[in-house]
């Protein structure tokens, strides 16, 4: 796109003019003026190797075009100016040049590490896509991410950078791709580039990320805001905004001249259009009732903070601004938490209100570039520095990174927030994501402190764990050995080093879970073969000794490994039958456990009964069991669909289907009859279910739309609010005339909601 485009979506012109041509001597230049500090000879250590980078990139990139038509090194070399221009490292830019080589070409890292250092390559190696991957896009986009955040926690923040000087030129140069390639990019751009731009402090890029992502993401909102803007102006929003800059000049001139002389620049621009859209939706308001849409700002040439003060009374004595008092913020008194400095006041004139913003030359320098504003002369970045703290305290001590989606949501969750800060009982200061818990407070100091917290003090004042922490507040957390991490934890706690100690605990709990079903397993096998003391001394079989060998189980664990292996079905029950029973004592075990054991033999099956039967011909859904086709149907009763129905489990043949109330019932244990039996495909139930969501709006929408996709008609629904907590509750559902598969097909849709936590039938009755 060009400038004239740029600014008719962003609304201002851009901070760094790299919409033009960048040439090779445009970046040296930018870098040298950069660093005014260097030494001749380091200026022309710097020209030397820039100019080695540049060679490199432009031969490695030789005749490929980028699909706007233009030679593929405009790209690198916008990318360079832009981290020149940011006053980066003289490795970042050289990596900005090189950063796609390695994934585009045939060059080597290796190949960068020689001519041009370790830092340069691993530079390089942090922003290279991970190649190789059999997975889909969102997959290879969140490994991508993934792999970029932890590196930059680890080896530093440059890296960051080069992948949003990369991401702020693609933005600038989307026009030429598919509207679903757009918002592909834009909407990646939005959760996480965008945020993370903000977080680190280069907030004219925040801005111009922002506003592009949302023109290509949102174009209807776009334009609802920008109709607004041109009625509310006269179509002349450039008019008012000189009108009212010179009324702010006029009012510094008239009732304070000494300051007058310190002004270095005042000018006037229309908020960006998706910070006036989200202002409406976070407060609720139209658009005509926000009073901060135009913003004034008085830059002075002076390192005197009340020169601020004077100015801000001289406007607010000006007699043609009506002051909002209840608009006031003093931002020197009190900076943000990111050192932002500023006065804010909000006056109104004729029919206009404006935000006004008043503050020094340093002080703009923090409030455009943040902390990257005194990385000026820096070559390392400390890891004391806050955007590195920032990073490791999002990150954690223990990175999960078995789930790159998971990491990539807990991030996307945690970029965005602003700051808060909360000290302990001892005054210890700790800075924590804006909605964070008591929760994310306890892990926050240590991982057993969050695994048994049951609570704390907030300010004196008893407090659930989910509770939300505001900024300087003072807490305490509550301790019990009782208490252990649950799933509905992952519900309300947002950051990420919460999350990854909560999902480790939940692993390992479940693998403890399965290890004891598997134990269970094999200890019900001896105890019914009459062998319970052998049970005791698996180790020392000499079965179990051709297990280990042949399936190379680990010398440490050994039995909790075989036990966990086959309680999730890696291991076959089969294979501990064959190898550590005889085949005598399987026979038995056949009897005594028919669904166990029967079913995994089906060679030995020998009519054991005089009971006839034909195969099935239509699936029964048994409860507990689920769909079933493989059984027989009893001759003596002969049931056929419809009829209500009963399942033997012969030890030698599985289930056998019987009419309830067949005379032959009476024969058999009773302990073999399952009474929870219906035909499958079968439309004459009443069937209820049990629905477990989450207390969050939409989530009985969620419920109820896929209930209308399948077509099923609700005969009753009710929520009981006596077993509703503040973050789950159930919906009771009744339907007539449904078939089981039906509920079930609509079951597995509803399990993929995130606001549906469990599914159950609870009751079947024929009608």
């Amino acid at each position: 796109m060009d400038v004239k485009r740029f600014q008719e979506i962003v609304k201002r012109k851009p901070h760094m003019d790299i919409l033009r041509i960048i040439r090779p001597n445009d970046i040296i230049k930018a870098h040298i003026e950069s660093h005014p500090q260097l030494t001749d000879a380091e200026k022309m250590t710097a020209r030397e190797q820039l100019n080695i980078a540049i060679v490199l990139a432009t031969a490695a990139h030789d005749g490929v075009v980028r699909k706007s038509g233009e030679p593929y090194i405009t790209h690198p070399y916008a990318i360079a100016y832009v981290l020149a221009k940011m006053k980066t490292s003289l490795e970042c830019v050289i990596a900005g040049l090189l950063h796609d080589t390695v994934e585009d070409t045939t060059t080597t890292l290796a190949e960068i590490e020689q001519l041009f250092g370790e830092k340069v390559s691993n530079l390089v190696d942090g922003v290279t896509k991970l190649s190789g991957l059999t997975l889909g896009k969102e997959e290879k986009q969140a490994h991508a991410f993934q792999k970029l955040i932890t590196y930059a926690a680890r080896n530093g923040i440059w890296v960051i950078f080069i992948k949003l000087a990369d991401r702020l030129h693609n933005m600038m140069t989307i026009d030429s791709m598919s509207k679903e390639q757009q918002e592909r990019i834009a909407g990646e751009t939005l959760r996480l580039y965008t945020p993370l731009a903000h977080r680190l402090g280069v907030y004219w890029m925040k801005e111009e990320l922002e506003a592009l992502s949302f023109y290509y993401l949102h174009r209807d909102r776009w334009e609802e805001v920008d109709r607004y803007i041109t009625e509310r102006f006269h179509h002349d929003p450039a008019a008012v905004l000189d009108l009212l800059q010179g009324k702010v000049r006029e009012a510094i001139e008239k009732n304070c001249p000494a300051s007058s002389g310190r002004v270095e620049r005042i000018y006037g621009r229309i908020k960006s259009y998706p910070s006036i859209y989200n202002k409406t939706i976070k407060q609720n308001k139209s658009i005509g009732s926000l009073h901060d849409i135009i913003g004034v700002r008085v830059i002075l040439d002076t390192d005197n903070r009340d020169d601020c003060y004077l100015v801000m009374a001289a406007i607010h004595s000006f007699s043609e601004f009506t002051v909002m008092n209840d608009r006031f913020k003093d931002y020197i008194a009190r900076p943000k938490p990111n050192d932002y400095q500023s006065i804010h006041t909000v006056v109104r004139y004729h029919e206009y209100s404006m935000e006004v913003q008043i503050r020094t030359r340093d002080m703009h320098r923090i409030a455009e570039e943040g902390n990257a504003s005194h990385w000026a002369y820096k070559h390392e970045i400390s890891n004391k520095d806050k955007a590195m703290q920032w990073l490791k305290e999002v990150l954690g001590e223990i990175p999960d990174l078995s789930n790159p989606l998971d990491f990539v949501h807990d991030i996307e969750s945690a970029i965005p927030l602003e700051k808060i800060s909360v000290f302990t009982p001892k005054g210890e200061l700790k800075t924590l994501p804006e909605g964070a818990t008591v929760l994310d407070f306890a892990y926050s100091i240590h991982g057993d402190l969050g695994d048994t917290c049951v609570g704390g003090t907030v300010n004196g004042r008893k407090v659930p764990i989910y509770y939300r922490l505001g900024n300087k507040d003072e807490v305490t957390i509550e301790t019990s050995k009782k208490q252990f991490p649950r799933q509905d934890w992952l519900t309300f706690v947002v950051t990420h080093k919460a999350k990854t100690y909560i999902r480790r605990h939940l692993t390992q709990q479940e693998r403890e879970q399965l290890v004891g079903a598997g134990r269970d397993t094999v200890r019900q096998l001896f105890e019914k073969a009459g062998r319970t003391q052998d049970f005791n001394r698996l180790e020392t079989l000499d079965g179990f000794a051709e297990i280990a060998d042949k399936y190379s189980l680990p010398k440490e664990q050994r039995l909790q490994v075989l036990f966990y292996k086959l309680a999730t079905g890696e291991f076959k029950l089969r294979v501990v039958l064959k190898h550590l029973f005889s085949d005598d004592e399987v026979e038995k075990l056949i009897a005594e456990l028919p669904r166990k054991v029967g079913a995994l033999f089906p060679e030995r099956r020998i009519k054991r009964d005089t009971i006839e039967v034909t195969p099935g011909a239509k699936s029964v859904y048994i409860r507990g069991v689920g769909e079933v086709r493989d059984y027989g149907a009893a001759k003596c009763c002969g049931p056929e669909e419809g009829d209500p129905i009963v399942a033997y489990i012969s030890p030698t043949r599985g289930y056998i289907i019987h009419k309830s109330g067949c005379p032959t019932l009476q024969r058999f244990n009773h302990e073999r009859v399952e009474k929870g039996v219906f035909w499958y495909n079968f439309a004459l139930y009443q069937v209820e279910l049990i629905i477990e969501i989450k207390n969050t709006p939409g989530a009985l929408l969620d419920v109820l739309q896929e209930i209308s996709t399948a077509g099923l008609n609700i005969e009753s629904l009710h929520l009981d609010p006596r077993d509703a907590t503040e973050k789950t509750g159930h919906v009771y559902l009744s339907f007539k005339g449904t078939d089981i598969r039906q509920i079930e097909r609509v079951g597995q849709e509803m399990k993929t909601k995130r606001s549906i936590l469990s599914y159950d039938i609870s009751s079947v009755v024929r009608i």
